[in-house]
């Protein structure tokens, strides 16, 4: 398949996904396996990704037994799969899986570039290890497993069980994302599998409290506590990282971070409970507006983050898992009392 069919082949591949926002735990088969046990110096949990993708690939050739076994052994995305296709029958499915254009065109690229997954296993298992010590109630997902995800969310959690959609992170540079924005481009990198599991295991087990009535000053400390979470899991010391933020990104926020806070007080931002002007600040975008002021996109981000920082450092004791467990982030006074002046 020559370059420019195999671009165009991703692209449509990529835009005709529908964007999951959510995934009932209950769709998911709970398997609680030995693939994240402890390491033998009792601090260190490892992780094998376990490779449903290439399962998948070799379904059709192996025998009724083979077949029976790799489908109770992969469960989960068996039933996840079903529970998005409306396929009940998991011989069928695994053949219609396996049959796919999806596992056509990104399995052969996969086992190119993503053949060792070692420095993102590594990575989960410091993230799974620190959660343990710093917040023990939390429930770090004790299973990985990596599989070709046709849809535009990359990762999809459960209580114990976080599928990957490695055709996700194939690379910045590769062929099949030409067609997309370069803000999206440099998300696609196996640098952010980590990152990106953490945030979704952060926001599975907290979503954000959508009341009627919160306002986007609820919405940006909801996700300076996210970034938080994910920084102290993952040695992100700024947030940048987390947030998907370039160098120059960042030194352009250092830059005009006071000046961006008081634009959104002052143009009565803030406090607006409009969701659409909470969104248009926190979602991944090539940039975002404050008070007419083009800025990086996810700047809500960023300046939550800030804010988040400085409510903890007013608040000894408290962490980022206490704010978004307790919901601190919606409650009345909380960017008074963080004592953030956008410095």
């Amino acid at each position: 398949m020559n370059k420019d069919r195999m671009t165009n082949k991703c692209v449509n591949l990529f835009s005709e996904m529908k964007i999951i926002k959510y995934i009932s735990a209950c769709v998911l088969t709970v398997l609680i396996m030995g693939c994240a046990n402890r390491s033998d110096d009792g601090d260190l949990r490892k992780f094998t990704v376990e490779r449903f993708d290439r399962a998948s690939r070799d379904y059709v050739k192996l025998t009724e037994s083979q077949r029976d076994s790799i489908r109770k052994a992969y469960a989960p995305v068996v039933d996840f799969f079903s529970a998005v296709s409306g396929v009940s029958d998991p011989d069928s499915l695994m053949l219609m899986i396996s049959g796919s254009q999806a596992v056509a065109v990104f399995q052969p690229d996969i086992e190119t570039r993503l053949d060792d997954l070692t420095a993102a296993e590594q990575t989960l298992g410091k993230a799974a290890s620190r959660a343990e010590k710093l917040f023990p109630a939390m429930k770090f997902p004790k299973r990985m497993i990596g599989f070709v995800m046709p849809y535009d969310q990359s990762v999809v959690v459960s209580d114990s069980v976080v599928m990957i959609g490695l055709n996700h992170y194939l690379g910045s540079d590769y062929d099949g994302y030409a067609g997309f924005d370069e803000y999206k481009r440099r998300l696609k990198d196996p640098s952010r599998i980590a990152y990106d599991v953490v945030e979704a295991v952060v926001r599975t087990q907290f979503p954000f409290d959508d009341a009627e009535n919160s306002t986007v000053a609820s919405r940006i400390a909801y996700e300076g506590a996210v970034t938080k979470m994910i920084s102290d899991l993952v040695d992100d010391t700024d947030g940048y990282i987390a947030l998907g933020l370039t160098p120059e990104d960042s030194k352009w926020v250092e830059e005009n971070e006071s000046i961006l806070w008081w634009g959104l007080v002052e143009d009565g931002a803030l406090y607006s409970i409009d969701r659409n002007v909470a969104e248009r600040l926190v979602v991944p975008a090539p940039f975002a507006v404050v008070n007419g002021v083009r800025t990086p996109g996810r700047i809500g981000g960023v300046i939550g983050y800030r804010l988040v920082k400085s409510y903890l450092g007013s608040h000894p004791g408290l962490s980022a898992y206490e704010i978004l467990n307790g919901r601190l982030y919606g409650k009345e006074g909380f960017v008074v009392e963080s004592g953030y002046s956008g410095e």
